[in-house]
């Protein structure tokens, strides 16, 4: 599975009333970038739930903010998976260094393994 990198340019609604980004939004960017690595990869979240995936949560999250996000920055949002069998990781190499860890849960509830994708015609 390739990584994927996106852009995130900050806007007015992600800015808190003293200018800089509201923490949640680093949160909501991660599962964005989640869904948007699956996809491009051809595992859309409702292929996913055919294959009997359904839901990742959050095994664990933290963020180092170093510096802070203002109105029109661009952040880098560097998205890849650790390790099939087991979890997927997504890391945002902008300001800050904020993580998540995800597991897969199965349908039986069980932490399930996710199949490689497969290749998608380019």
């Amino acid at each position: 599975m390739q990584r994927l990198v996106q852009t995130i340019i900050v806007e007015w609604a992600h800015c808190d009333a003293a200018g800089i980004v509201f923490y949640p939004y680093f949160f909501t960017w991660f599962d964005q970038a989640t869904e948007r690595l699956f996809t491009a990869n051809g595992l859309s979240y409702p292929e996913l739930n055919a294959r009997g995936i359904f839901g990742m949560p959050l095994l664990e999250t933290g963020a180092r903010y170093e510096n802070p996000c203002r109105l029109g920055d661009r952040l880098g949002m560097d998205t890849w998976v650790d390790d099939w069998q087991r979890k997927t990781r997504c890391s945002s190499t902008g300001s800050g260094t904020p993580t998540a860890v995800r597991r897969w849960k199965a349908s039986s509830g069980a932490p399930g393994s996710c199949p490689p994708p497969s290749r998608r015609a380019a």
